[in-house]
């Protein structure tokens, strides 16, 4: 049976603004007690295989995340996400690969044409790393999607196009037993396309304004006293 993970964690953040454009660089630290990863092993009598999730002692997790936001103007917007960190595991029975590094780069833009158009483009970038029991190569895939909405902001249609590129892969092999190897690979065929209609009925409402704020605005009674 599995034990629940317990996370202790520790950030230190820094923001900085400019005119155009602002940085958010943070710098973290986790020990997880009880982490479980997916495990696959040979079962020599069957010739088959066990995938299941195993306890490990501990792991730890240091690494640091950039986010930039950019307003080049007032059509165009930017933004991109930096995550790079090291991972160990902590185990006194199982083998597994120790010290792997992780980087994942997000960007995203956005333009908008005239106030009824406008195009938005993201992507998303995982370096090659190193699993517990092997590895996973490279993956990435870019999306785009056009927006076209009414004037008086009632409606809007969303088209989406997912995996633009044709590059969203998963490719993972295993290194940890030199008895058995596996390797998984799987890929989209097509561009995925998906339409959305979104049509508001009508407008938020005002804000309630707090109670204290009221009694506040109300004439204070005078205690004569006797």
């Amino acid at each position: 049976n599995l034990k629940p993970e317990y996370v202790n964690n520790l950030e230190l953040g820094y923001i900085k603004y400019w005119k155009k454009l602002s940085l958010n660089q943070s710098f973290y630290y986790r020990h997880i007690n009880n982490s479980f990863r997916r495990t696959v092993t040979a079962n020599y009598v069957t010739g088959g295989t066990i995938v299941k999730f195993d306890n490990l002692s501990s792991a730890e997790l240091y690494g640091t995340e950039m986010v930039i936001n950019a307003n080049f103007s007032k059509a165009w917007k930017a933004n991109s996400t930096i995550n790079l960190y090291q991972q160990f595991y902590n185990d006194d029975y199982l083998i597994y690969n120790n010290g792997a590094l992780y980087m994942t780069v997000q960007l995203g833009a956005t333009y908008n044409i005239n106030p009824q158009w406008s195009i938005q483009f993201n992507g998303r970038y995982n370096a090659p790393f190193v699993t517990p029991q092997g590895k996973i190569k490279a993956m990435g895939n870019g999306n785009l999607a056009f927006r076209y909405g009414a004037k008086n902001d009632r409606w809007n249609i969303v088209m989406r196009l997912a995996d633009i590129f044709k590059t969203q892969t998963f490719n993972i092999y295993s290194t940890s037993d030199p008895n058995y190897f596996f390797e998984g690979y799987r890929r989209g065929d097509n561009t995925n396309v998906g339409l959305t209609f979104t049509y508001n009925l009508g407008k938020a409402s005002k804000p309630i304004k707090s109670v204290r704020k009221e009694e506040e605005k109300q004439p204070q009674m005078v205690d004569p006293g006797g």
